[in-house]
Formats: structure tokens, C-alpha cells, sequence
């Protein structure tokens, strides 16, 4: 289902660019895109895996103090960082 041409033209080929909007570079969500969790192959599990993520990522927040490295440049973590 993820390689009609009718929908995708060259779904051979790969080009992450078909699922930006041209105008805004922002992420758009296409109808035609169900790679995994639909039908009776949907993991019964991904509810609860969702769930621990946030419970774990939650719980490391709240002890850690997580703070940006004071030896490296402000102008150097604006190039990865969208600050």
C-alpha cells in the first residue's frame, strides 16, 4: 500500500522532501502514509509502550538536572539546536 505509484509517482525511490510542505518545510501528514498500526497487525503493545516512554523520560527529568555543556560556544549549538 506504501508503494501505489498513483499516489507516490516513484515510491522506489527515496525522497523524504513528499512529506514536507513545499511552503513551510514543516512536517505534512499524508492519508496515503500507514506504515504500522492499522488493521489486525497493529501492535497491542504500543499504547503501553507509549505510555513507559513518557513515564521513564518523565521520571529522568525530574531527577536529572539537565543543563547545555558551558565549554561549548552559544553561535556552535544554535547550528543544532533550535533555540
Amino acid at each position: 500500500m506504501c508503494f501505489n505509484p498513483k499516489v507516490w509517482g516513484d515510491p522506489d525511490i527515496f525522497r523524504p522532501e513528499r512529506f514536507l510542505d513545499p511552503s513551510t518545510g514543516v512536517f505534512k501528514k499524508n492519508d496515503s502514509l500507514l506504515p504500522f498500526s492499522t488493521g489486525r497487525r497493529a501492535c497491542i503493545g504500543g499504547t503501553l509502550a507509549r505510555d513507559n516512554l513518557f513515564l521513564f523520560s518523565t521520571n529522568l527529568f525530574q531527577k536529572l538536572n539537565i543543563t547545555l555543556d558551558p565549554s561549548v560556544p552559544q553561535n556552535e549549538l544554535k547550528a543544532v539546536l533550535p533555540l
